[in-house]
């Protein structure tokens, strides 16, 4: 897996990255300073200053004396950062401060482009890519982080059951095929969000793009589409439609319940393997799992769920938040994502979850 921003191991590949937009150039000055007295009992991450002649961002790196100024540049007209001599960086950080005695030291200066720009592939053989080398997104939002993370994990327990021989290599193809249209969604709403003007060191647009997301889709609310994901019927839905219901290919609920004497979430029972949870008058499903996780070598944990399940449900969480019946089942993957469900008794729990996982992982059984 490779991760570098600049990735020479995409660049070996020949992937291309796809261009969707551009914010300007901005140059990376970090500097030391005492300014705690100005911010103590107002700490901040990250202050906008507007200044004609230094207007840009000044971030946040320990709220005492270091701290990081982002400031636009030049690029088209043959500015570097060999341009922002010490002094010239002293002076643009005096001068967004307003206090032009202010004691500086120059550490670094690093140019950056706020780019909108995502890979044309994201895997190629046995070679997968994720966070910034297959996604460039601005700032704002702070999404960049975030994805990179959602993009391991999605392929973190796709890799260990083809290592063990639990899933074909089909499995680690549903990758890209999830996380491509995700990240693509991620860097453009990234950029919308920078086309208000909220960076002050970023170049405006003329026209303002509208979004059809919001913050919390892009955090939680995206969904996922590919073989992984066992679909009941095969409309596609738009990502922009947030809704966390148990709905196949979005993240399980969360709801409050008891288990094993405890309150807890049903998502503290999520990511040690496969989790199926059970309506109350769902019968048959822990003994079906049990056989299956031996013939495929897969962890499922089983929950009953209701008011006198394995999970005690006494507020009808489970109705309400997974849209379910006492009979449903639902399926959930280990990285938390709803990938099957049925809503009605099943004669043969047992055939039916053999031939589920044989779907989901690309494999017979052993």
């Amino acid at each position: 897996m490779n991760i570098n921003r600049k990735s020479p191991v995409r660049q070996m590949l020949n992937i291309k990255m796809t261009e969707m937009n551009s914010h300007g150039h901005i140059m990376n000055i970090y500097f030391e300073a005492d300014l705690e007295h100005f911010v103590k009992g107002r700490e901040f991450s990250a202050c906008n200053i507007t200044r004609t002649g230094a207007a840009g961002v000044l971030l946040a790196i320990n709220n005492r004396d270091r701290w990081c100024y982002h400031v636009s540049y030049d690029f088209e007209g043959g500015e570097t950062a060999a341009h922002f001599s010490e002094e010239r960086c002293r002076e643009v950080i005096q001068k967004a401060i307003d206090l032009p005695d202010l004691q500086v030291k120059i550490l670094s200066v690093l140019p950056w482009e706020a780019a909108e720009k995502v890979a044309e592939q994201f895997q190629q053989d046995r070679v997968f890519l994720i966070g910034d080398t297959v996604h460039l997104m601005p700032p704002t939002g702070g999404y960049g982080a975030n994805t990179g993370v959602q993009d391991a994990h999605n392929l973190a327990w796709k890799l260990a059951a083809a290592v063990h021989k639990a899933a074909s290599p089909e499995l680690l193809k549903t990758y890209e095929a999830e996380r491509r249209p995700v990240a693509q969604m991620t860097v453009s709403e990234a950029g919308r969000v920078a086309d208000t003007g909220v960076f002050s060191a970023m170049k405006k647009q003329t026209e303002k793009r509208t979004s059809p997301f919001d913050d919390l889709i892009v955090s939680v609310g995206y969904h996922y589409e590919s073989k992984a994901i066992l679909k009941q019927d095969a409309a596609p839905s738009s990502l922009g439609h947030f809704e966390l219901k148990g709905r196949l290919g979005t993240l399980a609920p969360h709801i409050w319940g008891e288990y094993q004497g405890r309150e807890c979430s049903t998502l503290d029972l999520l990511g040690l393997g496969f989790v199926l949870f059970v309506g109350e008058k769902a019968e048959g499903w822990e003994d079906a799992a049990k056989y299956v996780s031996g013939q495929f070598g897969v962890k499922i944990n089983t929950y009953s769920v209701g008011h006198n399940g394995d999970f005690i449900d006494k507020d009808h969480g489970w109705q309400n938040a997974y849209q379910a019946k006492e009979k449903s089942v639902v399926l959930v993957r280990p990285d938390g994502f709803v990938c099957w469900r049925c809503e009605e008794h099943i004669d043969q729990p047992t055939l039916t979850l053999e031939e589920v996982f044989a779907q989901l992982l690309g494999k017979k059984r052993a």
